[in-house]
């Protein structure tokens, strides 16, 4: 009895699959993650340029097969009693649709820093200056002329 459990034990088996999205079109790059039943990690990879992907040295064993990628919704696929090489055909990826709300940028023309505050002049502060820059120093303003 012990002779038939170490060489189901020590028998190792692969998983493989393909990646695609809703139209059929191979997902390159996506993220493929085996664990265990009760979620501990075991191993992973990603899919090639053809999405395809390739588990291998796996004990037998029950799974969670975890496959995402950005801008697709994460599909976790559960294989129990894994005990020979499986080949899960093409897993279908999902758009994953979120509605963003609208942007809104504001500025202004103060900038405050820790040790001092710059104000910027506006379009219309420089246009009714008619290009004379005045330059302000403290310096010059505790000069007093005798």
């Amino acid at each position: 009895m012990l002779g038939v459990f170490l060489a189901v034990s020590a028998q190792q088996v692969e998983i493989s699959g393909r990646v695609a999205d809703s139209k059929g079109q191979p997902v390159s790059y996506a993220n493929i993650t085996l664990q265990h039943s009760d979620s501990t990690f075991v191993t992973g990879c990603t899919s090639d340029e053809k999405g395809r992907f390739v588990i291998n040295k796996l004990a037998v064993d029950n799974y969670l097969l975890q496959i995402s990628f950005v801008g697709y919704i994460t599909q976790v696929i559960r294989l129990d009693n894994v005990s020979r090489t499986l080949d899960i055909g093409t897993v279908p990826l999902a758009d994953e649709a979120i509605m963003l709300q609208g942007v809104t940028v504001k500025a202004s023309n103060v900038m405050k820093r820790v040790d001092r505050q710059i104000v910027l002049p506006t379009d219309k502060q420089v246009k009714s200056s008619n290009g004379i820059h005045h330059h302000y120093s403290p310096l010059q303003s505790n000069q007093h002329h005798i």
